[in-house]
């Protein structure tokens, strides 16, 4: 998985791993200071993908921009695609994104999952489970003092906004009423 060259400083961390199709998949945050680092900007935490063995693909969209990403969580579909949830420092708060990874190596729209909006909070160590063709995400923010837990769930084939909920706790009475009906 580490791909650093060795006069490179680096720090992988926070591995996650998920099989998508048969292919087993690892997402990681990765860190890299560079040697040319005084004279060209070089990235610094970015969150990457990677089959053992097979090239280092990076999740989050900055490139070698320096944007801090962290924390990924990874859920893998049937078809080999992955979903790649990650905390994104890259706005100066921390807000959680979503992107789908194409099995041939194409990056989809990253998306924002959180639903804080303008007003901030600290979202931060997102975890993804997938369902046949659902998504549920979930994440710790501080929006309203302590840290609370938030969740929103989408189609995992169309991403699109998903529906957030208040707490993990407001998700299952939901739950539970709409089984009673």
């Amino acid at each position: 998985m580490n791909d650093t060259p060795a006069k490179d400083e680096a720090i992988d961390d926070t591995p996650r791993t998920a099989f998508a199709g048969r292919a087993p998949l690892v997402a990681w945050t990765d860190w890299r200071k560079r040697d040319s680092a005084s004279l060209v900007p070089h990235q610094e935490y970015d969150t990457c993908l990677a089959s053992p063995g097979r090239t280092n693909r990076q999740v989050d969209p900055y490139r070698r921009r320096k944007l801090s990403t962290f924390s990924p969580a990874i859920c893998g579909l049937a078809n080999g695609d992955a979903l790649v949830a990650f905390q994104d420092a890259g706005s100066g708060q921390s807000d959680i994104r979503i992107v789908r990874m194409r099995r041939h190596g194409r990056r989809g729209r990253t998306r924002r999952v959180d639903d804080a909006g303008r007003r901030g909070g600290n979202a931060w160590r997102p975890q993804l489970a997938c369902a046949r063709r659902r998504v549920v995400a979930a994440w710790e923010d501080e929006r309203d003092g302590p840290a609370q837990i938030y969740t929103a769930r989408a189609c995992a084939a169309s991403l699109t906004a998903p529906r957030p909920f208040a707490t993990l706790s407001a998700f299952a009475d939901e739950r539970r009423r709409s089984s009673s009906k």
